[in-house]
Order: C-alpha cells, then sequence, then structure tokens
C-alpha cells in the first residue's frame, strides 16, 4: 500500500464509525429550493442530522469515566421496546425533566386583583344569609367579617326570624333584646327556639354518648328534686378555654355594656343525669373528669354511671389517677349533654328581664 492510502487509512481509523464528510450547507439543500437533484428527490445534506449525532458521539466517546457520572443521574423509566430479532425488551430511558412548581410560583400564578365592593353592599347581602350559613359568609373578606362583628347584623337576624314561641325566655324577648351585652348568644338562643332546622337539633344533640366530656373540669354540681326522681347536674367547662380579655387593659363600663360577645356559659357543657334514687355526693368542683363508664344496673332496668374525678395532672403522658374521686350513680333513667345553646341549659340570665304589664 502507497504511503498516501496508509495516510488515508490512518485518518479515517482515527474517528471510527464517522465516515461522512462534514461540508456547509447550501442553499439548494433546503426542500423549498427550486433545483431539483437526481431523480426529484433532495440530496442529503452533508451537514445532515446523523452527522450531528456522529459528532455527538464522538465527543462522548473522548469523556473520562468519571465525567460520564453526570449523565445518569435523575429520574429513569423502563420503556418497552421491540428489537432487531423481534423479542421485547425493557430499555431504560431517562425520564422528561419537567420543572416542578414551587409554592410560589403557584400563588404568583393565581394572584390576580380581585374586586373591592363598598362595605353597603355586604350589609346588604348580609340580610339574606341563613343563620348556618354565617360562618361561610364571614369568611369571604375582611368587609363580611367586619359586618358580622356589628349588633346591627346580630338584630336583623333576630327580627328576620322572630315569631311568638312558647316557653321563650324573657331575656330571649324583644324588649330585652335592644341590650347589646351579649348579643350574639342570645340570638343564638334564641334561634334555637323559633328557627325550625336549629330547633330540629335539639333531641339529636341532647341525648349523644357523654364520653367526649372527659378531661374537662367541673365548675358547678347541684340537684333537683322532681315528681318522682332526682335531677343530678354537672357543669363542666373545656380547660384550654381563655375567656376573651380587652387588650387595653381593664375595660370601662360602656365597653362592658357593649360587648355584644359576652357570654359566661361559653365553652360549658352541662351533664343532666335523672336518677330515681337520691344520693349523696361527693364534692368534686374543680375537678377534672378523667373516665365515665356507662353500664347496666344490677336490677337490668336502669342504667348505672361512674364518674371518674382528679386532679387533672398530666404524668409521662397520661392524667395522674393518684387521689381520684368516684361518683357512683344508680338507678339512672336518663343521661343528657347540653351545650350552652340548649333551651333546657340553665341560664343564670333568664330571669333578669321582667317585663312589666302597663
Amino acid at each position: 500500500m502507497s504511503e498516501k492510502g496508509k495516510k488515508s487509512g490512518k485518518k479515517s481509523g482515527s474517528h471510527k464509525g464517522f465516515n461522512r464528510d462534514v461540508g456547509d450547507v447550501t442553499l439548494a439543500d433546503y426542500a423549498n429550493s427550486s433545483v431539483l437533484h437526481g431523480r426529484g428527490r433532495l440530496r442529503k445534506s452533508k451537514a445532515s442530522l446523523s452527522v450531528v449525532c456522529g459528532v455527538k458521539q464522538l465527543n462522548i466517546q473522548d469523556k473520562a469515566w468519571d465525567e460520564k457520572l453526570d449523565e445518569f443521574e435523575g429520574d429513569f423509566d423502563f420503556v418497552k421496546q421491540e428489537n432487531e430479532d423481534g423479542k421485547e425488551v425493557f430499555v431504560m430511558k431517562k425520564a422528561s425533566c419537567r420543572r416542578k412548581k414551587t409554592l410560589s410560583d403557584s400563588i404568583a400564578g393565581c394572584s390576580t386583583d380581585g374586586n373591592t365592593y363598598p362595605l353597603d353592599i355586604w350589609h346588604l347581602l348580609s340580610k339574606y344569609i341563613r343563620p348556618e350559613d354565617i360562618a361561610t359568609f364571614s369568611a369571604i373578606c375582611r368587609n363580611s367579617w367586619s359586618v358580622v362583628q356589628t349588633p346591627t347584623f346580630w338584630l336583623s337576624l333576630y327580627k328576620r326570624y322572630y315569631k311568638n314561641v312558647p316557653n321563650l325566655p324573657s331575656r330571649l324577648q324583644p324588649a330585652c333584646m335592644v341590650r347589646h351585652h351579649g348579643l350574639k348568644a342570645c340570638v343564638i338562643r334564641s334561634l334555637f327556639y323559633m328557627y325550625p332546622p336549629l330547633a330540629a337539633r335539639i333531641d339529636r344533640a341532647s341525648i349523644s354518648a357523654p364520653y367526649h366530656l372527659k378531661s374537662r373540669q367541673c365548675i358547678s354540681m347541684w340537684q333537683e328534686r322532681g315528681f318522682s326522681n332526682w335531677k343530678l347536674s354537672f357543669k363542666l367547662r373545656r380547660k384550654d378555654f381563655q375567656p376573651c380579655q380587652s387588650k387595653r387593659g381593664k375595660p370601662n363600663l360602656m365597653e362592658i355594656l357593649g360587648d355584644i360577645f359576652a357570654n359566661a356559659d361559653e365553652g360549658c357543657t352541662l351533664l343532666q343525669v335523672v336518677s330515681a334514687e337520691r344520693m349523696v355526693l361527693p364534692v368534686v368542683m374543680g375537678l377534672t373528669v378523667h373516665n365515665i363508664n356507662m353500664s347496666l344496673d344490677m336490677n337490668m332496668a336502669h342504667m348505672a354511671v361512674q364518674l371518674v374525678f382528679g386532679s387533672g395532672r398530666i404524668c409521662n403522658g397520661k392524667l395522674d389517677n393518684t387521689g381520684t374521686v368516684t361518683v357512683s350513680l344508680k338507678s339512672v333513667l336518663q343521661v343528657s349533654v347540653l351545650d350552652w345553646w340548649h333551651p333546657r341549659y340553665p341560664h343564670s340570665s333568664n330571669t333578669i328581664c321582667r317585663t312589666e304589664d302597663n
């Protein structure tokens, strides 16, 4: 072989698998060219896609082994394909890299300038809000929330659903509703007398089991004698309940009288037990309910209720049972759980307002 042939062979061997010459792309190589090549087919460009792939393949082969590790990083998917022999094989391909949206990007994409309506419009809309939709209405915006905080809203709600019903307490009569102190609680209580959807919940709410009253503190207890039974009442309050206090320190008399959110019984629940026998009860005021058990009495005709009270201290994640007081009630006829808005809940304000007949 001649020296010239050896040189050409050496040159072609240095780039194995890359046999095409790389040249410039002319205007005649494009598809919309007016120049025809051969049999009406466009001739292949010297700088075709296969040539570019060949150059990339050479660049990959020239990389060191530690530089190729970056190509195997990321997420890979196994794709089912057929090879040249017609056999199905699984090929590992790198998953398409998609940019994950961050929380700031999603907020920025959804952030649009909303419409701010005057406060008078929200006052007009509040006249058409049902009692069970008040929480949803107040959560729309700041203006709707501020409307719910006004005495006008609660007085309008009371007048809209007011009707003369029997056994309505005097504090809930129209003559006493002009007082702003505790107006919100009074309107809510009156709705359970006058609004049918809320009045229908009374019987279902009072029959609920008392097991959820655990970890509540007993703040008061008393007994009442009925016609042929005894009624025992335990007033329980959530220990985590904190009454609202004024941020400016001690409020004056005008602020107290104008506080529509005042409610001395907020967070309180009454456990009422009706027994056929009178029981001598230990004093459990100030103690916390540790456990409540209900079972059948020995005569299989009544129920037996056992209440365990304690200090409420937590030791190793559990209530400390040292020094507990057990209240055992036998011959129990009925057990009721009454929230502060229930009509049978004993409110001290029921007899404050007395209207005089002229």
